[in-house]
């Protein structure tokens, strides 16, 4: 049995499976299906970044049509862990807000760029912090915790969830 997720949208109209081998291979009951995008949102469990999420990430993704899903509301038995990674192998991309230096959240977002996850990076404006070195190369979405970053927040996550979809 195979079974992949594709990491984007497929380019173009056709599809195929390739095998070699000396002998005869057949292909049955050959199912491609195709789902809504979805989205993994990847932050610390506190109140200050509930908000956001509730406010900002949720309605913004949900909107452009994405399926969103966020660590903190996966309720089922079994390994967390197996659980997250899960979710962020059947993601199309993932939203992460890394202005604290969480492990679990960095745990989390290095596991989606070795999957090559297309990762939105949230950062909240802090006097003298910065990135972290290892992520200070990707494109970020820095905001104000405040009504006017609200606005600049959910302007840029837009555009660039929009790009996600290849819009």
């Amino acid at each position: 049995m195979l079974s992949a997720v594709v990491p984007s949208p497929i380019e173009g109209t056709g599809f195929g499976l390739y095998a070699w081998e000396e002998g005869l291979i057949t292909f049955t009951e050959t199912t491609v299906l195709s789902s809504d995008p979805k989205v993994f949102v990847i932050m610390p469990f506190s109140e200050l970044f509930d908000i956001l999420y509730r406010d900002v990430i949720f309605p913004i993704a949900d909107n452009l049509g994405f399926k969103v899903v966020v660590g903190n509301e996966i309720f089922r038995p079994g390994i967390i862990i197996e659980d997250v990674q899960r979710q962020i192998e059947t993601s199309h991309a993932v939203v992460a807000e890394i202005s604290t230096p969480n492990p679990n959240v960095f745990y989390e977002l290095g596991y989606a760029h070795a999957l090559r996850k297309p990762a939105v990076l949230l950062v909240r404006r802090q006097e003298g912090e910065t990135m972290p070195f290892d992520v200070s190369g990707y494109r970020a979405i820095f905001y104000d915790d405040s009504i006017g970053g609200k606005k600049v927040v959910e302007r840029d996550l837009k555009h660039y969830l929009k790009a996600v979809l290849g819009e």
